[in-house]
């Protein structure tokens, strides 16, 4: 999430860069070092796209391991819970849920991150607890899962997440509260279970760490792709701004008056970036990964 805020704030400042009059507070230092005045922006935008690159290797690192990465059940050691994830089980115990254990995970970054693991009444939903850095602050985030008869799965996420559906992998945001998020599973859940069976019980960390395994394999990686993508985008993005600003640097600096063909690409570059730019943030998918 940092890495996301600090490209979209890299990219609002380069359109304002290249859109508005700011430009001019920069246009006097340039002439009097006597280089070219797009080296400025050039070194703005690199060192951005620069500050964000590690967390993209890091979530490739991530995307790429995910199907072979294994949970250790660590539910022996008793991990207490942050405060942030504490104020959610605060939420899941009112709905009936009870500990059934915890997992630590060694991810890219951040290894032995702890997972709570709760359970409904009936065993039908299985409920996955984290508490993660987000803009500075600790956040609580749960997951509900279901597991149906034929192996498909629905998940519903608060407060983050992505709306998702696959033939046999459903995926659910909710923003509205752990309650909120609770009621909408169940629905679903209720409305799947025509199509897909009866959902299955997990009441042991054995049968939990059992189906996480065959989880990981088939669905883990559709749940990461959406934020992958945007960070690939943006990155796509400031690769490309810089590349246009070398070129459009190279031809300002030939000798004489700039011909309208280069004039041109200089313009139509421009527009692309501004364009690009917009369709990245928007969400707009640009660029897709094919199913397997």
């Amino acid at each position: 999430m940092k890495r996301l805020v600090s490209y979209t704030i890299g990219v609002l400042i380069l359109f304002l860069f290249i859109t508005s009059d700011a430009s001019d507070l920069l246009e006097k230092l340039p002439q009097e070092l006597g280089i070219n005045p797009l080296v400025l922006p050039i070194a703005i935008t690199s060192f951005v796209f620069l500050l964000g690159l590690p967390g993209l290797i890091n979530s490739l690192r991530v995307y790429l391991g995910a199907p072979k990465r294994r949970e250790r059940d660590v539910s022996y050691d008793q991990h207490p819970l942050s405060a942030a994830a504490q104020a959610i089980v605060d939420q899941l115990t009112p709905l009936g849920f009870t500990r059934l254990g915890e997992t630590a995970t060694d991810l890219p970054g951040h290894p032995g991150q702890i997972t709570w693991y709760f359970m409904s009444a009936d065993g039908t939903i299985t409920t996955e607890v984290v508490s993660l850095a987000m803009l500075g602050k600790e956040r609580g985030i749960v997951q509900f899962t279901t597991v149906f008869s034929d192996e498909s799965v629905l998940e519903t996420s608060y407060p983050i997440g992505d709306n998702l559906d696959y033939p046999d992998f459903y995926s659910r945001k909710n923003d509205e509260s752990v309650a909120a998020a609770y009621e909408m599973h169940r629905r679903t859940a209720g409305e799947l279970q025509i199509k897909h069976g009866a959902p299955r019980t997990v009441k042991s960390m054995t049968e939990l760490l059992s189906w996480a395994a065959l989880h990981r394999e088939r669905h883990v990686r559709r749940k990461l792709r959406p934020p992958l993508m945007t960070q690939l985008k943006l990155s796509g993005w400031f690769l490309y701004t810089i590349g246009y600003m070398v070129v459009a640097s190279i031809i300002m600096s030939q000798p004489g008056e700039t011909s309208d063909a280069a004039a041109l690409v200089i313009a139509v570059g421009a527009v692309l970036i501004i364009v690009l730019g917009l369709l990245v943030l928007k969400g707009t998918p640009i660029l897709k990964f094919k199913e397997k």
